[in-house]
């Protein structure tokens, strides 16, 4: 990479070893473009050659002089080769006597041909900031003195450049140097070459010798360095990239890393498709970023990226949150951001999930009765914790509601720490604020961490995703999945109330004249939240019933035939199990694909769709015991999902490992994934009229959605059992 040295090591080879090179040491600029002039200039001035007047093109000189040169050993060093077949035309010829020697930051030759050089280790890099800034004085403040090494990423340039400036400033510490590099980056004078370093070989500060690199990029490999930029100084997994242009061709992003980034050493390869940047080479990357962007500050402009990539793939941020790839401190000179600095964030924050979230924003962001958000107030104010000795920036958050707030974001009215407070008037001054449209209040430690706006934002979001996905109320059109919530409302409304114990439940048909009669009287602030998704199910199913000529809201047969059956044959335990998860697969393809569109590749089940569900039923027999089993196989796209069950006196799990298939809670073999062997069935004993619960496709659904949820991280604590009924 630039800047690691590879120019002074030629350097001092050259100077060491000039004994052993009594045809001299012919030194090439080959970025320059005249190479031939160079190599004639030489020849002409040091080998006191004179070329033959016929001797016209330049490539012709060249050659005489490489046949005319005097005999004995000759190094010639073509210093900063950016391509081989410029210089190639200018090499002396093999075998006679000429040594070639070239610096380059591509990777030239074969391995056995290259010497890469890499970054000093710490010891290397302390020590040599004690040669050129003094044993002393490093010593003096030698904590200090490894930040800087560390800072400057153990690079030779960059720590030549901050020991020359050292040298210069005498009365400046080592503590204040750091400060000055935290302050300005790379735009520290530090970083620079200054004229008067003219005895320094390099010819161009820390940004210049990366500029250099950057120029030769192609715009795609510039994106992804940009990206790369705005994770913490850490191995990235190439899977992430690419997840994060999920529009761009993997081989397309492939081919910029390997004959781009990786060709200039802006990246380095750590391990089988993990890559990490340079510290240094981050921050240069980071400032392209910020210049390319029309944000203002590289805080804005790398929250935008954030927000970019949640557009198009929200669990990719989510994976990224997770991963603590965002948890790395902005500098110094965002340490006391104003109000509303924080507000925007959290507003580009909030915009980014709603894009990426698309219909399941309505459900767990905060909105306004009209669908649009709510203003978003902050304001900031110190607290001094007398443990710690330390005064903390908090955020008071607030969302204003009412419909007349037109602004984003606006200073927040509640002042200082009133929310600690247990007194009448801290109370009186937020019912005050109530009043006004401001509904919501918190107060956060504010962390200099990229992160924080987007904890803030998705936290109490998948709070609100688990909550609804633990009560069974994810809205749905009319429906298997609907039918049950409705049911339970129908038979609530009509009969007064649902029984303690499902065995009291009657499953007889229910009039929809009874059922319109006592929707019109329902005031729905008196009943829970989850009544009222039932309820909402309800006049779904009712309207539903009347386009079909219907009279009543009755149970499906195979259901009915089941429950009220007196005994339960084989037959009808198998029409009913398979209803259940026909029906059950059909509400889960509903439900993701209405309210989880952008999530469909990575949930286990829905990336496969269309499937078929085969599964065995094992029926009672001697032992009063009811066993099913399952998996999925991947249809062909175009198709529909169905379902396959048998009888079985056997559970079918040898011949379906035989198979290679994979059962329930697990992936479905396809290439990329690895299978888990772990098997599951539903099984009960003794067996009763209850085989799979009280609302058996809500239970089924969810638990496939929970599942999907749960390997992506977007709902925490585990699935709740609600009990009989899960609504209330």
């Amino acid at each position: 990479m630039g800047g690691v040295g590879k120019t002074e090591l030629s350097l001092q080879y050259a100077l060491s070893n000039q004994q052993n090179y009594l045809g001299g040491i012919c030194w090439i600029e080959a970025r320059e473009q005249n190479i031939s002039n160079q190599i004639i200039t030489f020849a002409e001035s040091n080998l006191c050659l004179e070329l033959p007047e016929k001797k016209e093109g330049h490539l012709e000189q060249v050659q005489w002089c490489w046949q005319n040169w005097p005999k004995g050993n000759t190094l010639v060093i073509f210093n900063d080769v950016t391509s081989y077949a410029r210089i190639k035309p200018y090499l002396p010829p093999a075998g006679t006597g000429f040594h070639i020697l070239l610096t380059t930051r591509l990777r030239l030759l074969k391995d056995s041909e290259r010497l890469e050089l890499k970054v000093l280790h710490p010891e290397d890099a302390f020590s040599l900031l004690e040669l050129l800034v003094g044993k002393e004085r490093v010593q003096a403040e030698a904590d200090v003195a490894k930040q800087i090494c560390q800072w400057l990423g153990y690079l030779p340039l960059g720590l030549e450049l901050v020991s020359r400036y050292l040298i210069r400033k005498l009365d400046l510490t080592l503590t204040e140097m750091l400060a000055r590099l935290n302050e300005k980056r790379l735009e520290q004078r530090a970083l620079k070459k200054p004229e008067i370093e003219s005895d320094m070989t390099a010819e161009l500060g820390v940004a210049a010798a990366f500029e250099l690199s950057w120029n030769e990029l192609s715009s795609l490999a510039q994106e992804i360095g940009c990206l790369l930029s705005i994770f913490d100084v850490v191995p990235i997994s190439w899977d992430l990239v690419v997840k994060c242009f999920c529009q761009i061709d993997p081989e397309e992003l492939e081919n910029s890393r390997d004959e781009q980034l990786l060709e200039f050493h802006l990246l380095q390869r750590e391990s089988n498709k993990v890559y990490r940047l340079h510290e240094l080479v981050r921050e240069f990357f980071q400032s392209r970023l910020a210049e390319a962007s029309s944000a203002g500050s590289l805080q804005k402009a790398i929250t935008i990226k954030i927000a970019d990539i949640t557009k198009q793939d929200p669990s990719t941020t989510l994976k990224i949150l997770n991963e603590k790839l965002l948890d790395w401190y902005w500098s110094n000179n965002f340490l006391d951001p104003s109000a509303l600095e924080i507000g925007e964030f959290l507003l580009i924050a909030q915009q980014g999930w709603k894009n990426g979230i698309e219909p399941l924003s309505q459900l767990i962001l905060e909105h306004r009765a009209n669908g649009t958000f709510p203003t978003i107030g902050v304001s900031v104010y110190q607290r001094y914790d007398e443990e710690l000795k330390q005064s903390f920036t908090y955020a008071n958050i607030g969302k204003n509601f009412s419909e007349s707030m037109s602004s984003s974001v606006v200073d927040c009215p509640l002042d200082g720490d009133i929310l600690f407070h247990d007194s009448h008037e801290s109370h009186e001054i937020v019912s005050k604020l109530f009043e006004t449209g401001w509904k919501t209040f918190s107060s956060t430690l504010f962390h200099q961490q990229v992160s924080w706006p987007w904890h803030q934002t998705i936290q109490p979001s998948l709070d609100r995703l688990s909550e609804y996905l633990n009560e069974r109320r994810l809205p749905v059109d009319a429906g298997y999945l609907s039918f049950e919530a409705a049911w339970h409302a129908a038979w609530c409304l009509t009969k007064g109330n649902y029984p303690r114990f499902p065995a009291y439940v009657t499953f007889s048909p229910i009039s929809l004249d009874d059922i319109e009669n006592k929707l019109s009287e329902v005031v729905y602030r008196r009943y829970s939240l989850m009544m009222q998704h039932c309820i909402s199910q309800l006049k779904l199913e009712v309207e539903y019933a009347r386009q079909q000529g219907e009279t009543y809201l009755k149970l499906p047969e195979d259901f009915r035939a089941f429950k009220i059956g007196s005994a339960t044959s084989p037959d009808i335990l198998l029409n009913y199990t398979s209803y259940v998860f026909g029906s059950a697969l059909m509400g889960y393809q509903q439900i993701v694909e209405r309210w989880f569109p952008k999530f469909l590749s990575d949930f286990r089940l829905a990336s496969y769709l269309p499937v078929r569900l085969i599964g065995t039923v094992v029926h009672p027999g001697l032992e009063a015991k009811v066993k099913v089993d399952y998996y999925w196989e991947p249809l062909p796209n175009g198709q529909s999902s169905y379902i396959e069950f048998q009888l079985s006196d056997q559970p079918s799990s040898q011949e379906s490992s035989r198979r290679q298939t994979v059962f329930r809670q697990q992936e479905i073999l396809r290439p990329g994934h690895k299978m888990n062997q772990q098997h599951k069935f539903y099984s009960q004993h003794p067996f009763d009229k209850f085989w799979l619960g009280n609302q058996p496709i809500t239970e089924l659904t969810y638990q496939w959605l929970w599942e999907d949820l749960t390997q992506l991280k977007w709902v925490k604590d585990k699935f709740k059992n609600a009990g009989y009924p899960y609504w209330r």
